[in-house]
């Protein structure tokens, strides 16, 4: 099985004789944005595992290999009508909030694992994705509305931005409260969409979204700093990617009326950046559905 052709499940040729208990003693010292290891089992065998809501990621060697993925290990059917209301009033449903938090877990554990086999020094070892401490947001789009409309509020429903954009939906504004803070414009005539910022007048970065048949990603730059928005396989889910770095996610909710977006920040001086970055992703979603 490739390691791309899922979502969720990565696997290694173990031709160096690894054991699940040596990976559980290695990625102790190895700082992942998904928590610290416990060992535990997983189809009957010893594996080192994470808890992410209902799923539990996993590792585990065996003779031949060394794989990893993530499982729905706690039942919410007892729960399911209680979740099903709650994800109608709030926009959150967290079957598919832990699905797409299990599937980059499982990314994230892939890369470090690999490192770790390669021989990588553990003090060396990199996943990529900033460890900062996460700061939750939902952008909500307002329906019936001949422009289009966004509201970004915190958990507790305390609102932080508001986004507008002119009747051709190819300007917008974007105001940290009631500040205004940029503009995005939309390029008119382009094969792909095409996106440029400005701050005070001044263009400050430009992106655009990539040919790809799956996995879309959008790239460009801001400030001189390269991005890269990388949606997984539906193209619903995105990391963002500052300098080389996740910095950020934006996972679609379901089952609620109208576009509602979870935006997790993980570095506080790109806050503002990511915002501007969540709006070009719907616009993009938005094209390819219509």
């Amino acid at each position: 099985m490739n390691n791309d052709s899922i979502s969720g499940y990565k696997k290694l040729e173990n031709t160096k004789g690894i054991t699940t208990d040596w990976l559980f003693e290695e990625l102790k010292k190895v700082t992942l944005s998904f928590g610290t290891p416990t060992m535990g089992e997983m189809l009957k065998k010893p594996a080192v595992t994470w808890k992410i809501g209902n799923y539990t990621v996993y590792v585990q060697a065996d003779e031949s290999k060394i794989q990893m993925g993530g499982v729905v290990t706690e039942s919410i059917g007892k729960n399911l009508f209680k979740q099903v209301g709650i994800g109608l009033l709030t926009g959150n449903f967290a079957g598919s909030k832990d699905n797409a938090e299990s599937d980059r877990a499982v990314e994230e554990l892939y890369k470090v694992v690999v490192q770790l086999v390669g021989g990588q020094p553990v003090e060396n070892i990199t996943s990529n994705v900033s460890t900062g401490i996460e700061k939750s947001f939902y952008m909500e789009q307002k329906v019936f509305s001949i422009t289009a409309k966004y509201n970004i509020y915190l958990e507790d429903k305390t609102p932080v931005y508001f986004i507008q954009s002119d009747l051709t939906h190819l300007n917008y504004t974007i105001c940290r409260e009631d500040t205004e803070i940029f503009k995005l414009k939309k390029k008119l005539i382009a094969l792909l969409p095409e996106f440029s910022i400005f701050e005070d007048g001044s263009e400050i970065g430009h992106l655009k979204k990539k040919l790809k048949l799956t996995k879309p990603e959008i790239v460009g730059e801001i400030k001189g700093k390269n991005v890269c928005l990388k949606g997984d396989v539906f193209g619903n889910n995105y990391e963002i990617e500052f300098d080389g770095k996740v910095v950020a996610t934006v996972d679609t909710a379901v089952l609620t009326w109208g576009d509602c977006y979870r935006i997790k920040v993980r570095e506080d001086s790109l806050q503002d950046y990511v915002m501007i970055f969540a709006v070009i992703i719907d616009n993009v979603i938005d094209a390819e559905n219509s």
